[in-house]
């Protein structure tokens, strides 16, 4: 019984090294040229002003953007991309993603990329949406507002996806932060909670903590798991339920104020509770 429920709270595989928990953003540059075509255009190159309105198409090498709207600030004597606002039913083609929003503002200069209205990027295997997503190239960080993320199956890890009201990624310090009605979904696996946070070891993605508060179930076919609080040490394999912890399957069930559980060891504390024991 413990050895099988003991599985139910390992939910959330690494991110794909590299990649980071959310697709990355275009690179903003003009190295390959600009296209482009819309129903007005204007303004003028020396003072570093593009407007493109109605039906817009922006091509430069690979990338393609279609909107409503789009207004391109350059500057310097190379006419240097330093941001990109398009509105309107915007659409953004790179390397393997699609992102499409309401609004779309590209910084280049601040390295921020931030989409909003009904957001949504996706492409190989990987998805992000959200009334809001801000990107910070440089600080590698994202922010999602309202919305959910899906990283791809890795290995014989199935795919996961995460659903909550704030999602907040600090990939270079090896963090995430889910906040409001969280839910967690990989394969047969579930967890729910109020706020989850995530450690992970910031050159591989591996995770390395899992510690989840506010009402706690995680569900997998026939076992549950419940507490206030979930604490999962991976490095050290230790797993810690508390408040009003209750771990059962199948008739049996261990009940406590804390249940502290060695994944290695299998071995089991229980603070002022009970175990029933049913055999098959």
């Amino acid at each position: 019984m413990i050895a099988a429920l003991l599985l139910l709270v390992a939910t959330v595989p690494p991110p794909a090294a590299g990649d980071g928990w959310a697709p990355a953003p275009p690179r903003l540059t003009l190295a390959a040229g600009l296209d482009a075509t819309a129903d007005h255009m204007e303004g003028a190159l020396a003072a570093g002003q593009l407007t493109f309105t109605g039906n817009v198409e922006i091509t430069s090498g690979a990338e393609r953007l279609r909107a409503a709207r789009v207004d391109l600030t350059l500057e310097g004597p190379r006419h240097t991309l330093r941001q990109v606002v398009a509105k309107g039913a915007v659409q953004l083609l790179y390397g393997p993603y699609t992102a499409i929003a309401e609004v779309a503002d590209f910084d280049a200069q601040a390295g921020r990329f931030t989409l909003t209205g009904r957001a949504k990027i996706w492409g190989a295997g990987r998805e992000v949406a959200g009334d809001r997503i801000d990107i910070d190239t440089t600080h590698r960080t994202a922010a999602v507002a309202a919305g959910h993320l899906l990283v791809p199956a890795q290995g014989e890890t199935p795919a996961v996806r995460v659903v909550a009201a704030t999602l907040a990624v600090d990939d270079s310090a090896g963090e995430a932060h889910l906040r409001g009605k969280v839910e967690v979904e990989s394969g047969t696996r579930h967890l729910w909670a109020e706020a989850i946070d995530l450690r992970t070891e910031p050159k591989s993605g591996r995770v390395e903590r899992i510690d989840a508060r506010g009402g706690v179930r995680v569900e997998d076919g026939g076992r549950r798991a419940r507490a206030a609080e979930a604490h999962y040490d991976l490095l050290h394999q230790q797993l810690t339920l508390s408040g009003a912890a209750r771990l059962e399957e199948a008739g049996n069930e261990i009940r406590g104020e804390r249940i502290h559980l060695d994944l290695q060891t299998r071995q089991v504390q229980v603070e002022r509770g009970t175990i029933r024991y049913r055999p098959e």
